[in-house]
């Protein structure tokens, strides 16, 4: 924005120095929230930094065990998420007994074979 062109548009000399200080006003504003949002940007990294080096004190594998419980969180839904299909593969069937039912579920699980998208045992 030039002086020219608010001259330009019909805005005499008075008119043009109030845009410029309301135009100023907003651009102070603007570069105090951004100078506000970088020094509350630099204190919580300092923070985060400063809490991971006080878990690592606490515990120096404390990554490694977080994803070493991830991971068997994960195998623990994925073999239920097996059992379920199995049950639901055999849900069909008719068995002589009880522990018949439960052998075969035991040897399907054993198998291990795929499951698909859908929950469905792929080979069933």
């Amino acid at each position: 924005m030039k002086t020219e062109e608010l001259k330009a548009l019909g805005l005499n000399e008075e008119q043009v120095q109030r845009v410029f200080a309301m135009n100023g006003e907003d651009v102070n504003r603007e570069k105090q929230a951004a100078a506000e949002a970088k020094a509350q940007l630099t204190a919580l990294q300092a923070q985060l930094t400063e809490a991971n080096q006080k878990l690592e004190g606490y515990d120096p594998d404390w990554r490694q065990k977080a994803a070493q419980a991830a991971q068997q969180a994960e195998q623990q839904v994925n073999a239920l998420k097996d059992q379920y299909a199995a049950g639901n593969a055999a849900a069909g069937l008719k068995f002589t007994s009880e522990s018949a039912r439960r052998a075969f579920l035991a040897d399907l699980t054993a198998k291990k074979l795929p499951r698909q998208e859908d929950g469905t045992l792929l080979g069933f």
